[in-house]
């Protein structure tokens, strides 16, 4: 069957060429995870304030708490796919994400049905669950962007880039820099020095920094670094986190953080001590965002690179055959599991759309057997 499916899937590269079969895997990946959650186009939250921020991201006088996360609405105000519009360019944006999920295992020599089984795995995670259920969130293109890191890391300006432009998404990407600068430093295409790769990291800081500045003499923006770092709310966040951060870290990514624990098992059976190194910080700085905000499952899902690494070094241990078994039975399993949002107040169930008609079918059939 995967011999099959590999061959289709080579086919298709062919007729569609890297950018069209990103797209088509993308597409196909996200009508998938559409059917095992709950979709909904009503805004909540920060769909709101990106929708509004989006109709005119330069009018300073709204006081939109979520200006300097500019870059997916100003995306969006320039594609005319602002207010209303940007929840469907967030969605395509993850479609893309999963997309390149695909291209990235397959130009890491991955089989078609290994690739796409890893991108089917992270698609039944928060990664798109919460986009489902929370529209226009800005998530989507910050995965796009660590995706483009991870898959061009050696180019100088390229780095510096995408790495500006993730600041400029969202500022708790910065939690991922860490991880990044050790992928960037150790993976196998890199010749890097430690001091031109702090150079790089430290150059991606200063255009955010200085957009930081000016906006600051034009706009008060209420989710800036002393609303996050004071007291009060450190205080209140540990405090509710407390209570649901297993179910919530779990929940970020289920049953697809097996590879990245297995990854680490591997690594110290076999004293791979950079492999170890990467995946531990990548999810233990992700984590760590848990002391000043409180979307437990959505923050703990910025930690996908670690599947990823883990993939990888599960696949080189137990052989291509035995991998895509394992990956078969975590997919299967995966669909199983319920899918919770989790932050700092009650869980938010988000069951596929079609399971109250299934289970009051099966009630139903359940009732007429016992009466005849």
């Amino acid at each position: 069957m995967s011999a099959r499916f590999n061959s289709i899937f080579i086919s298709l590269e062919r007729k569609l060429g890297p950018a069209g079969m990103v797209i088509f895997a993308g597409l196909i990946l996200l009508l998938i995870a559409g059917l095992f959650t709950s979709p909904r186009w009503e805004l909540f939250y920060h769909g709101k304030g990106f929708t509004r921020l989006s109709e005119n991201p330069f009018d300073f006088s709204d006081g939109n708490p979520l200006r300097y996360r500019i870059l997916s609405p100003l995306i969006a105000y320039v594609t005319f796919l602002k207010g209303p519009l940007m929840k469907y360019l967030m969605l395509g944006i993850l479609g893309l994400f999963l997309g390149l999920v695909y291209s990235f295992h397959r130009k890491k020599n991955f089989m078609p049905a290994e690739s796409f089984g890893i991108a089917l795995l992270l698609s039944l995670t928060s990664l798109t669950f919460f986009q489902f259920h929370f529209p226009a969130y800005n998530d989507p293109l910050s995965y796009v962007l660590i995706m483009q890191f991870l898959m061009r890391p050696v180019n100088i300006t390229g780095a510096i880039v995408i790495l500006s432009l993730m600041l400029f998404n969202h500022e708790n990407l910065i939690f991922l820099f860490p991880f990044l600068f050790m992928y960037r430093l150790w993976c196998k295409e890199s010749h890097v020095t430690i001091r031109q790769n702090i150079l790089v990291f430290v150059a991606s800081l200063i255009p955010y920094a200085a957009y930081r500045f000016v906006l600051n003499q034009y706009a008060k923006v209420d989710f800036d670094s002393s609303y996050y770092f004071q007291a009060s709310n450190i205080e209140w966040t540990l405090d509710h986190v407390s209570e649901w951060f297993g179910e919530g870290v779990f929940q970020a990514l289920r049953l697809a953080w097996l590879l990245p624990l297995a990854a680490i098992a591997i690594g110290l059976a076999r004293k791979n001590y950079k492999d170890m190194a990467m995946i531990s910080v990548c999810i233990v700085f992700v984590l760590s965002q848990m002391l000043i905000a409180f979307d437990i499952s959505r923050l703990s899902a910025l930690a996908f690179p670690a599947v990823l690494i883990g993939a990888q070094r599960v696949r080189e241990t137990f052989g291509s055959k035995n991998f895509l078994n394992m990956l078969f039975l975590l997919i299967i399993m995966q669909m199983l599991i319920p899918s919770k949002c989790i932050g700092a107040l009650e869980p938010i169930p988000l069951p596929p759309f079609w399971w109250d008609d299934f289970q009051s079918i099966i009630k139903d059939f359940f009732i007429r057997y016992e009466t005849v």
